[in-house]
């Protein structure tokens, strides 16, 4: 498993995706980037995180707020004050389909 990566003994996909699509959402509704230059972006930069070696990269991505992850993949920062109702439009319609977590194996270590 690589460092960086979420506690090995839960499954993360859903807020993985979540986060993404919160990402890509704000690029195409936020910063009026096309649904293919969004998808592109957000690819592009999921690839070079993955292809970074072992390290806190992907713990660092994943504590950011997807709006200033979107403002940088973009590169045109936009003022919160003037977006937030949006952005937060955007991120509980992808928070909606987070189910709760659950245990990648009962025999994990990691559930003592």
């Amino acid at each position: 498993m690589r460092a960086g990566v979420r506690h090995p003994a839960y499954d993360y996909a859903d807020e993985i995706r979540a986060f993404w699509d919160t990402v890509r959402d704000s690029l195409i509704e936020l910063h009026g980037l096309s649904s293919a230059d969004a998808a592109r972006r957000v690819l592009g930069l999921r690839q070079r995180l993955n292809d970074r070696p072992t390290d806190n990269t992907l713990d660092i991505i994943y504590h950011a707020e997807p709006f200033d992850v979107a403002c940088n993949l973009a590169e045109h920062e936009i003022r919160w004050e003037d977006h937030q109702a949006a952005y937060r439009a955007i991120s509980d319609r992808h928070q909606a389909t987070v189910r709760v977590r659950r245990p990648i194996s009962s025999q994990s270590p990691y559930l003592s």
